[in-house]
This record gives structure tokens, sequence and C-alpha cells, in this order.
């Protein structure tokens, strides 16, 4: 569930945003404003997932001090909590958009008028950087030393040899030089079990076992299983 705050100048427009989020997220929670001072109210009692901000804001009220979206999207970034909490401009005033790419790295902008297709897709787009960013990662150095943030749950597999250790993602694969079975076993999660002398399977990805045949299936890989292994396994399948 993300919590949004809408920032509008326009009461339809701010009607017309809100009604098409709860159309297409109906957990996402909305709070509205209309002005800056009424934006800086909710900051300070809301904790915010996603800001839609209007440029344009209506500054008649003397304590707005003149204020716009950009001050707004300023006063967001100095919130250690909103350093990197995604900012989507929505405006008819193009031109100034580079300050809020540059200065503020808002994730997205809408020029008005805008289709509801364009702002679900950027809304979309976010769940998505978000949802990749809740991923847990490990940092490992392939064989060239590249360092690579690797997404645990990708990994299929790990087999070892006395030359290489190699990591089996849904993708492809990646050579280690400088990591035993052992030492990936104590950096890993506990669904990362050692099935055999050469292998490490991710028992999220588990599909089947043979037991006449000691064979694994570890999503569309076949992954033997060794005798000194067997009861271990057996007790995590309950099988």
């Amino acid at each position: 569930m993300f919590t949004v705050l809408i920032l509008e100048n326009d009461k339809e427009q701010q009607k017309a945003v809100a009604k098409i989020i709860n159309e297409h997220y109906e957990n996402w929670q909305i709070f509205n404003a209309a002005t800056y001072k009424e934006a800086c109210n909710l900051i300070e009692t809301k904790t915010f997932d996603l800001f839609l901000l209007d440029i344009e804001l209506d500054t008649t009220d003397v304590d707005d001090l003149d204020c716009d979206g950009l001050d707004f999207g300023k006063y967001i970034r100095s919130i250690k909590r909103y350093t990197y909490a995604p900012i989507v401009y929505i405006t008819a005033l193009p031109d100034r958009i580079f300050f809020a790419v540059q200065e503020l790295h808002c994730i997205s902008y809408l020029v008005k008028p805008y289709t509801t297709y364009k702002l679900i897709e950027t809304l979309d787009y976010i769940i998505g950087e978000h949802t990749e960013k809740k991923k847990e990662k490990i940092t490992l150095k392939d064989s060239n030393g590249v360092y690579l943030h690797v997404i645990l749950d990708d990994i299929d597999y790990i087999e070892s040899s006395s030359k290489e250790t190699v990591i089996y993602t849904h993708d492809g694969h990646i050579k280690l030089t400088n990591m035993t079975i052992n030492e990936l076993l104590n950096i890993f999660p506990d669904n990362f079990v050692q099935c055999h002398r050469k292998y490490i399977i991710n028992l999220h990805h588990f599909y089947s076992y043979d037991k006449s045949t000691f064979i694994i299936q570890v999503g569309k890989h076949s992954i033997p299983l060794g005798r000194k292994h067997k009861k271990a396994i057996e007790e995590r399948l309950h099988l």
C-alpha cells in the first residue's frame, strides 16, 4: 500500500487524479493539498511514500510566502526520510521541469493535459522500482574482479569445483574464483542449503525430488542429492 500526497492547485484536477488512483489502486491512501501551507501541515503529521506535485500553486495566502510546487519539492528533499522518495511533477509549465529533474531528482513528470494511461503507466513504473528496491540483494565479486549486486531470489543453485564457483540465476550465470561453498553458505540466508559436496540449492525454487534417482528439480535444473545431505534435505522439504 502506498500513501500519496497530491499537491494540486486546481480542485477539479485534484479530484480527477485521486479518482484515477482510487480506481486502479484500491488500497492506496490519498491525501490532498491545494497550497504549500496545506502540504507542509500534512507532511508534519503523516508519512508518505509518493508525492504528486503541481508546480504552479495559488499563492494569494500570505502564509504561503509565494512558494510553489518546486519549493515544496526542495522542502521534501530537506527531510532525511524523503531524500529518495519518488516525486512526480504534474504541470502545465514544461519549461520548469529541468530544475525538478536536475536539482530535485523527480522520478518522472506529466505535462498537462495528460491521459489516464500515462498517469497509470508512470505509477506502475514507480511500483516496479519500489518492489525492486525491496528485494534482498547480495554483493559478490566475479572472476573478472567486478562487483555485482545479485538479487537472492533470482538464484536457482550454486555449483563449485576446484577451480571456480558458478552461481546460476534465472537468466544466466556468474563465475566466482574467490569463494568456496562453505564461505557462501556463511553469508547466504538459510533457504540456501547444501545438497551435495558440489552444490547449493535455493529452496524457494524447489520443484520436485525423485527418491529413486536422488535428483532434485530446482526451477528447470536437475541437481544431484548427495547421500551425506539426504536426511537434512528431506527434513527441510518435509519429505
